[in-house]
């Protein structure tokens, strides 16, 4: 579902999983929903964000590997996108803030 070459070596699921409990994707089957609702323009927006590293000369956030493959973010980051464009900008940015008060 997701493209294998985003997958990052050491990615924390459990820091994912609150993301989740907080946005109420409660089922694998509704993140499944989720991601392939959204998959193709979160993927889009991975290679706009290696073109603009490219750009800069930039690895912020990532290493040189990773963009040399033409990949940006990893699993989690991808999963991440996906909820923002299914709740919004505004719901993520709320749930992200609860989350980092906790």
């Amino acid at each position: 579902m997701l493209p294998a070459e985003n997958k990052r070596e050491e990615e924390d699921y459990s820091d994912l999983m609150v993301d989740l409990q907080l946005c109420k994707v409660e089922t694998v089957g509704a993140l499944r929903t989720i991601i392939q609702k959204h998959v193709k323009e979160v993927i889009v927006e991975d290679k706009s964000t290696v073109k603009a590293r490219k750009e800069k000369n930039s690895t912020l956030g990532t290493t040189a590997d990773r963009i040399a493959k033409g990949v940006y973010f990893g699993h989690i980051g991808l999963v991440r996108m996906s909820l923002r464009r299914e709740f919004g900008d505004e719901k993520f940015d709320e749930l992200w803030g609860k989350k980092k008060k906790s």
